[in-house]
């Protein structure tokens, strides 16, 4: 009746013990594993978005850079030909007057 209980000699029990707890750790190792793999892989699409966020920011600095510098232009441009309408001064030997029809071919 002993052995219908318990089938396996107590020699044979113990290696069977030894092999589950065996594949038990490998098991573990594995699924430790394909978790640090999909951490990795995870990682890779968070740092591209990461990249383009930061180069969509550069790119809006630098236009509005740009923009900045060409608006300094424009309004520098416009004080200087005021100063020169207003003062009456001569600019490349010729009288400067109001008439002028392009201003931005003095510069």
């Amino acid at each position: 009746m002993e052995q219908l209980k318990n089938p396996l000699s107590s020699s044979l029990r113990a290696q069977l013990d030894n092999f589950v707890q065996t594949f038990r750790g490998h098991r573990e190792a594995v699924e430790n594993e394909a978790q640090l793999c999909h951490y990795i892989e995870a990682k890779e699409p968070r740092e591209l978005a990461l990249k383009e966020i930061l180069r969509s920011k550069e790119q809006q600095r630098r236009n509005k850079q740009r923009r900045i510098i060409a608006v300094c232009r424009s309004l520098t441009r416009i004080y200087i030909v005021k100063l020169f309408i207003t003062n009456n001064l001569m600019i490349f030997g010729r009288q400067f007057d109001c008439g002028f029809t392009d201003n931005t071919q003095i510069f």
